[in-house]
């Protein structure tokens, strides 16, 4: 079809804050495989340019896109649909079906 692309995340950051999340430990990977709640190491983040963390995967957690609330803010504008959001703060693994 048309007009439509597939898309390939390459920023993969281990982002996850190890200190403050509920799930699995990770295994022989880095993988979480049951994750419930988390939250960003700032830290970690900070230390990436802003460009290159604006959209990403999680390491830990590949199936966890992020984004910055300014991308977030961009797609509201243009009304796209198709998708949903949580602050990562507001996230458990229970969010996408409530």
């Amino acid at each position: 079809m048309s007009g439509h692309y597939a898309i390939h995340f390459y920023n993969r950051l281990r982002a996850i804050d190890t200190n403050n999340y509920e799930g699995s430990a990770p295994n022989s990977f880095g993988k979480i495989r049951n994750l419930q709640h988390f939250s960003l190491n700032e830290k970690l983040l900070a230390d990436i340019p802003f460009e290159q963390r604006k959209v990403f995967v999680l390491t830990e957690k590949p199936s966890m896109i992020i984004v910055h609330q300014s991308i977030y803010e961009a797609i509201q504008a243009e009304n796209l649909t198709g998708m949903r959001f949580w602050k990562v703060s507001e996230w458990d693994d229970n969010a996408m079906f409530r």
